[in-house]
């Protein structure tokens, strides 16, 4: 099998290994901290596999996929990977998919999910009025704020007649099937909070634990402590317009519309959103946290999203700078020709592949295309580059299409499959979630009564 698009996750968690004593030869179990790394294959969504990175840094991570390959007998040329946001992940120098394009000797397409991306700007917000929480172990927040939003019996509180908070556009409509509790929680709250109406039912519903590195948990509490005070302070009126003028629909929009063309589209329009529903002191400690995140801004990301827009001008747009970067790579490989033979030598040697490195945002503009300078469109997606250019010139008339996604949500299921088997020894464990997720797959899907006739 050939592996060209893969997404993957780690988790840190307690797995058991098989350990023998040396003097009488017994064998026991024990627990040991270890770091599991879950493959999918994109853009079909299948499990690869998993296996144990030897740290938990970028070059243990990119050698645990690459052993895992080899194990497996598949050849993989990579040519997008996708992943959270994390540093491990998408550092410019030592993250594991630079050091995979190193390994490999070639750019990739870098997808980093969008869905954390929103979760960075909301923990900034939180942690400006809150202050910083106490630590992935004690979960929650200092102060009187912190205080209500992390209370177990949240759920329990009485409701009381609350404000509205209405964003100019509508919510959109998810299906409830593609929601787990902690989303379809939200949602329900969200829109509660928007029409200044919450059923009884909703108000009942359980709260997400909170957690360090799911802030959607707290953007749920943040949500019904609201509608349990009845004279809310003014930074948790703060909080929940952002939730529900930002955060909330730009999630939503992410779920809904979730195609890797609409990413930077995303990324604009939540730029947009800060700009007119946030105050200035607001706006200084979002921007910042935007810009650290924003992959999707990168010009391999920005000019698929532009090729694939409905807007004839963006689509020129995106075609001139792709060819433009062609012809640039053309005359510099020209000039590298000329050059004497032990130069040509010493750069082959140190050659690398170019770093991936977010460009400045330009805020304000009114355009997609112009949130990154022109300047700043300085090589082609990776996905494209085998394609010829009077292909790239085709898709000024017919819109560049695709089945990937923007976000990694995939990946994290298949991590929950590794975690389930965590009780299982070594390749055991391998073999048993691969064994659950082809079964999973085989299933026949019953959505209905007719589907059981």
């Amino acid at each position: 099998m050939k592996v060209e698009m893969i997404g993957f996750d780690g988790k840190r968690e307690d797995s058991s290994i098989m350990v023998r004593d040396p003097e009488s030869g017994r064998v026991y179990f024990e627990k040991k901290r270890m770091d599991n790394i879950s493959v999918i294959k994109l853009p079909e969504n299948r499990y690869i596999g998993s296996t144990v990175a030897e740290n938990g840094s970028g070059k243990g991570c990119k050698d645990a996929i690459v052993s895992l390959f080899n194990k497996r007998e598949i050849i993989f040329r990579p040519r997008l990977v996708q992943s959270d946001g994390t540093g491990v992940n998408t550092g410019h120098e030592n993250g594991a998919i630079s050091l995979l394009e190193e390994e490999f000797e070639s750019p990739v397409q870098w997808v980093i999910c969008f869905l954390h991306h929103l979760d960075l700007p909301l923990l900034a917000l939180v942690e400006f009025y809150f202050g910083e929480g106490r630590g992935p172990r004690e979960r929650g927040f200092t102060g009187y704020l912190g205080e209500v939003i992390s209370g177990e019996e949240l759920h329990k509180q009485p409701v009381v007649a609350f404000e509205a908070i209405k964003p100019e556009d509508e919510l959109p409509i998810l299906e409830a099937s593609s929601l787990n509790k902690d989303q379809y929680t939200f949602i329900r709250l969200l829109r509660a909070v928007v029409t200044g109406k919450c059923p009884k039912e909703d108000s009942a519903l359980r709260m997400p634990v909170l957690s360090s590195v799911r802030w959607l948990s707290c953007a749920t509490r943040i949500l019904r402590a609201y509608i349990s005070i009845q004279e809310p302070p003014e930074a948790m009126k703060r909080l929940v317009e952002y939730v529900c003028k930002v955060y909330g629909p730009m999630w939503l929009k992410a779920k809904h519309q979730p195609n890797l063309v609409n990413g930077a589209g995303h990324l604009f329009e939540e730029m947009k959103r800060i700009e007119n529903y946030c105050t200035e002191e607001e706006k200084q400690i979002l921007q910042p946290s935007v810009q650290r995140n924003s992959y999707f801004a990168h010009s391999e990301n920005l000019l698929l999203s532009l090729l694939g827009s409905d807007e004839l001008e963006d689509r020129e747009f995106a075609v001139r700078q792709i060819l433009k970067i062609r012809r640039k790579e053309k005359e510099e490989e020209k000039e590298k020709e000329k050059q004497p033979e032990k130069q040509k030598k010493k750069q082959k040697k140190s050659k690398k592949v170019r770093a991936f490195k977010i460009p400045t945002l330009q805020w304000g503009v009114d355009e997609a295309r112009r949130m990154i300078k022109e300047e700043d469109f300085i090589s082609q997606p990776p996905l494209l580059m085998d394609v010829s250019d009077d292909t790239v010139n085709s898709f000024i008339d017919r819109p560049w299409s695709t089945d990937l996604v923007c976000h990694s949500q995939a990946v994290e299921k298949a991590v929950q499959l590794t975690s389930s088997k965590t009780r299982l020894i070594g390749e055991n464990k391998d073999a048993a979630a691969l064994n659950t997720e082809i079964s999973r797959r085989n299933r026949p899907q019953m959505r209905s009564l007719a589907d059981y006739s």
